[in-house]
């Protein structure tokens, strides 16, 4: 917004040359102009189209539509979702505040695909399979809302180009799944892998001291082993089985493909091809893209079959149209739900604004008390997504979740992985919620201390100390680790692994022992955490908002006005931090995080962890932290 300043001055009021001295022209004025129009070019560039396209297929570029058109032509568009990323979170660009395609979240898919079936101006909907970085625990909850679309009688069509197990299995949904001549399918099973460093820590003379409690608490091992040890080994096994269970139950019941048939001709072959896919019955065509999108069109009636573009929607146009928001104005205003997400790693201190999505305690802390002193929020779900971190960070922001649970209720609502720090926070709320294929439990704390005294030997390098005391180098990591030192530091992660104990039983009503044989350091899914009393019922985000809704005395069927915490930044606020980066934040990103980008995305997840994890090791030698093979899902 500009203010136009009214100047009272006449021509004859201004002094002349003659009788005034010629003024120079204010200091801040070149700067200024420079600024607006370094703000105007960055303001063009958000607001210009510039949709990347996802890794491996071309995005499509369609028209925006207009829902009443639609309605007026009683022609019923077709939903389009290019499945590539749906984060839970997101923090709208510049370019959306200003007209640009809005971001989808996971969230919002699932509120779309349940507004568009009961909307006459949709007619179906187009998966377009494009590689995808969900979890199984979300991806499976986004079946379930596929599948109840298309059990509304709407048609729901997939194409998959290139994919694995992940991208097939969400297209299973599909009334039809199609692929192109060329297309090719990772079918082949499940497998888990991890790297261990030993051998390269030993060239480098660097050594770890790791302790684990208990014998499933396997996050330290690639520092100290160089294979999964036993109980790893058995717990990757189960985990795996679980999920391989669960695909072939899948494939039986929507291809009706028995799994000794899957087992004997599909697995066993590795990369599939479409002729021999459909001559299993494990699509129902091959076809390019043009050939399905006309089907589409005859499907929807169109004359002209060309116009299909023009009725295809992507679900971020859909969230802003007409049929949307009437539904939001249905929402009761008051009481409403706070839905407050904590994605990533549990840090100490506050969050790196360059880093990838974490839990930092202070600003999580304040992130809470906004949520819960919110005077039209009735409950609060705390969305988790968390491998674990920090300690430190773990017990203040589960202490914080204790004092608000005094105030509102709150539910956990675990997502694709809630394990170790991330369970321990869940243990804060009054209803824990885990899907079933949820990565949960992992009870336990691992003890990481480097050692770099043999780096020293090699470069030849001496220490010398001078003291106060003897203890005044204690365990540092220049010196070798003494048996006392040890002893001392183990005693203190144990009683950290004990306190972890008492609070799961604590919120449990389960006796130590009891806890203990649950514990381990073992990772749960859902669904057995939920046969061990380790969370209270089974299902996803929706289950999450029903249960809130209920203890709200809202009607099941009435929408729910939604609070989104961390809240979303303002234009200016975005402006403002455009215009004020620092030279050596950049620097910082583009030396760590873009070096890590250049990473496929699921090793980009783990590298990423990695580092947060060896970053909160430089602080606390006791962590409570997943597995790093875990963390890519």
């Amino acid at each position: 917004m500009t203010t136009d300043f009214p100047s009272r001055q006449t021509p004859a009021d201004f002094p002349t040359p003659a009788s005034s001295p010629r003024r120079k022209t204010p200091w801040w004025i070149p700067p200024a102009v420079v600024l607006g129009l370094l703000a105007l070019a960055t303001l063009l560039s958000v607001l210009l189209p510039s949709d990347t396209p996802p890794i491996g297929l071309p995005r499509l570029t369609f028209p925006r539509i207009d829902l009443t058109l639609q309605t007026a032509q009683h022609k019923p568009a077709v939903l389009l979702l290019e499945l590539g990323d749906l984060p839970e979170w997101h923090q709208p660009s510049l370019g959306e505040f200003f007209g640009a395609t809005p971001h989808v979240t996971f969230c919002d898919a699932l509120t779309a695909l349940q507004i568009a079936q009961h909307d006459p101006n949709i007619g179906g909907l187009y998966l377009r399979l494009t590689g995808s970085t969900l979890g199984w625990a979300r991806q499976e909850e986004l079946w379930d809302a596929i599948d109840a679309f298309r059990r509304s009688g709407k048609f729901v069509y997939a194409y998959l180009e290139f994919g694995s197990e992940g991208e097939y299995a969400l297209a299973l949904a599909a009334d039809s799944i199609f692929m192109p001549r060329e297309g090719l399918l990772e079918l082949n099973g499940f497998a888990a892998l991890g790297l261990f460093f030993p051998g390269l820590l030993q060239k480098l003379g660097v050594e770890y001291y790791v302790e684990q409690f208990e014998e499933y608490k396997a996050a330290g091992e690639p520092l100290a082993r160089r294979s999964f040890s036993p109980a790893a080994r058995e717990n990757l096994r189960d985990l795996l089985q679980h999920r391989y269970r669960h695909f072939v139950s899948r494939i039986e019941q929507r291809r009706g493909i028995p799994e000794t048939t899957l087992r004997q001709r599909v697995f066993r072959q590795g990369l599939q091809e479409p002729d021999s896919l459909q001559a299993w019955g494990l699509i129902d065509g091959i076809v390019h893209e043009t050939e399905l999108l006309t089907l589409m069109a005859r499907r929807l009636q169109l004359r002209d079959t060309a116009q299909i573009h023009k009725h295809l929607l992507r679900f971020g146009r859909y969230l802003t149209s007409s049929a949307v928001r009437r539904w939001k104005q249905k929402a009761a205003q008051r009481p409403a739900i706070a839905l407050v997400y904590g994605l990533g790693a549990i840090v100490p201190g506050k969050a790196d604004p360059w880093s990838e999505p974490q839990i930092a305690a202070e600003d999580f802390i304040k992130t809470l008390r906004a949520a819960a002193d919110d005077e039209d929020v009735g409950a609060i779900i705390l969305r988790i997504d968390s491998p674990g971190g920090s300690v430190l960070a773990s017990d203040a922001i589960w202490t914080e979740l204790r004092r608000i649970a005094q105030r509102k209720p709150i539910y956990a609502s675990m997502g694709d992985v809630a394990a170790s720090g991330g369970y321990y926070l869940a243990l804060g709320c009054d209803t824990l919620i885990a899907h079933p294929s949820t990565l949960t439990g992992s009870i336990g704390v691992i003890l990481a201390l480097p050692n770099v005294a043999g780096t020293l030997h090699k470069l030849g390098l001496e220490a010398d100390t001078v003291l106060t005391n003897p203890e005044a180098f204690f365990a540092h990591p220049f010196f070798p680790y003494e048996k006392a030192a040890k002893q001392r530091i183990h005693a203190i992660a144990h009683g950290i692994y004990e306190r972890f104990l008492e609070k799961v039983a604590l919120r449990r009503q389960m006796d130590r022992e009891q806890v203990r044989k649950r514990a381990r350091g073992r990772v749960w899914t859902g669904e057995e955490a939920w046969h061990l009393g380790l969370v209270d019922t089974l299902g996803g985000l929706s289950t999450a908002l029903a249960l809130a809704k209920q203890r709200l005395a809202i009607p099941e069927d009435q929408p729910v006005a939604l609070r989104i915490f961390p809240r979303h930044k303002t234009p200016w606020e975005l402006f403002l931090e455009l215009v004020n980066s620092e030279e050596t934040a950049a620097e910082g990103r583009s030396t760590v995080a873009q070096s890590v980008s250049v990473l496929p995305p699921r090793l980009r997840s783990v590298a990423r962890y990695v580092l947060q994890l060896w970053h909160i090791s430089l602080r606390e030698p006791v962590m409570m932290a997943l597995p790093w093979w875990m963390v890519s899902q």
